[in-house]
């Protein structure tokens, strides 16, 4: 299963916002959804800095703070570009728009479980 992505990027978005917006869902997903699941390294980042402080604080993040949590991790705290790019990605994974929820939540637990 490490080896193992979900989906493409699009669809990962998806998984992330549905993660913040639905926070039953995202309670239930965050214990078996790990980092390697996706392909690019900043949703890794972000999926870890949501893991962290759900398992630290047992809170789940809003995209506002999302942005405050990732803006003090170490790869981003000085490099003012990785900030703005990262602030972007999280603004486009908010704006994605769909019905399909359901079809994002399922299959993603489904993946999850395997």
């Amino acid at each position: 299963m490490q080896n193992q992505t979900l989906f493409d990027k699009n669809f990962q978005k998806r998984l992330i916002q549905q993660i913040i917006e639905d926070t039953n869902f995202g309670s239930s997903i965050i214990p078996i959804l790990h980092p390697s699941y996706f392909d690019d390294e900043d949703f890794k980042l972000i999926i870890q800095t949501i893991k962290k402080a759900f398992q630290d604080n047992e809170v789940l993040l809003t995209f506002p703070t999302l942005k405050i949590r990732l803006s003090t991790h170490s790869s981003i705290k000085k490099n003012s570009i990785k900030k703005e790019k990262m602030d972007a990605l999280i603004d486009s994974i908010e704006e994605v728009s769909g019905n399909d929820y359901h079809f994002i939540q399922e299959t993603s637990i489904t993946f999850c479980k395997q």
